[in-house]
């Protein structure tokens, strides 16, 4: 801010002839009119009108440019909390995708372990219908038969 910017500033001509026709009369009517003294009232009202004016338009400019750094902060900000959130979303999403899989695998290994327990299951049945049968079905002890290969013998049922 420069002196002529000072100087138009709103209200500053009014308050600075106010002020000076104020100091005059108080030096006219205690008989000192155009007197040194007046004339350094003049110049002291002057002179701190301009400071407190100036300090007055100081703080209004930096307030009118943190207000317009805040509105511009804060679209930067709501930028980057987007960007945030999507990322967030985005691994909040390979997570659960992840977890699907590994819940999916799961399954089929539950699956295979029960085909699996199934098989065993049924296959010790067998074996034990088979003993079943082989003790007691024929009513003839196992023995030492010959192979009907005929190379050694086999465990079977003699006739």
């Amino acid at each position: 801010m420069d002196e002529t910017a000072l100087r138009n500033t709103p209200g500053y001509q009014f308050n600075l002839t106010q002020g000076l026709k104020a100091t005059q009369n108080s030096a006219a009517a205690r008989g000192l009119g155009i007197s040194g003294a007046a004339l350094k009232g003049a110049s002291t009202f002057a002179t701190g009108l301009a400071d407190s004016t100036y300090q007055n338009q100081f703080n209004n400019a930096n307030i009118n440019q943190t207000n317009a750094y805040n509105r511009l902060k804060g679209l930067i900000d709501t930028g980057e909390s987007a960007a945030a959130g999507q990322g967030q979303i985005g691994a909040t999403t390979g997570n659960n995708i992840a977890s699907a899989y590994g819940y999916g695998g799961n399954a089929a290994a539950a699956g295979y372990n029960q085909t699996g327990a199934s098989l065993i299951g049924a296959s010790n049945q067998i074996a034990g219908y088979a003993g079943y049968k082989g003790l007691y079905g024929s009513g003839l002890p196992l023995q030492n038969v010959p192979n009907p290969n005929g190379d050694g013998y086999a465990v079977g049922y003699g006739v």
